[in-house]
């Protein structure tokens, strides 16, 4: 499981999600979070996008390109030349809900045209007094399938 990247632009997101964390407690849904995570970054200097819309293109075998479809990610945060991919999730990170989630953000990154410096799966737990487990998708930059 990867780890998060520290560094002054990986400290400053994982610094917002913990007071995140801290300021709205025990939430259920995503979208409060997405917005209070928003708002945190934007107050960073942070340039954010909200479902940030990747088209998912597929080659058929004659060569005709296909638009597929156009996946969702919560958040693309930039900073200076940097760009983080953060996708929240409600859930108890267990094994099978971290796996799940750095499946999901592999397969962003593989339709995606964009250049990320970071990515992150992050899980907001259902105590408030718990801080999120942040799981570093940074390892999953080079990698090319979903």
């Amino acid at each position: 499981m990867g780890e998060p990247k520290y560094d002054a632009i990986g400290d400053e997101i994982i610094s917002a999600l913990v007071h995140v964390q801290r300021q709205i407690g025990q939430v259920h849904t995503e979208f409060l979070v997405s917005s209070a995570l928003c708002e945190e970054l934007k107050d960073r200097e942070f340039t954010v996008e909200r479902e940030a819309p990747i088209p998912a293109w597929f080659t058929t075998s004659a060569g005709k390109r296909r638009l597929l479809g156009v996946l969702k990610v919560d958040i693309i945060a930039s900073k200076g030349d940097h760009t983080a991919l953060i996708e929240l999730k409600s859930l108890n990170d267990t094994k099978a809900n971290v796996d799940a989630a750095r499946r999901q953000v592999q397969c962003y990154l593989r339709f995606s045209d964009r250049v990320f410096t970071r990515a992150y799966a992050v899980f907001f737990p259902k105590r408030a007094e718990e801080p999120p487990s942040i799981i570093g998708c940074t390892d999953l930059l080079a990698s090319g399938s979903c």
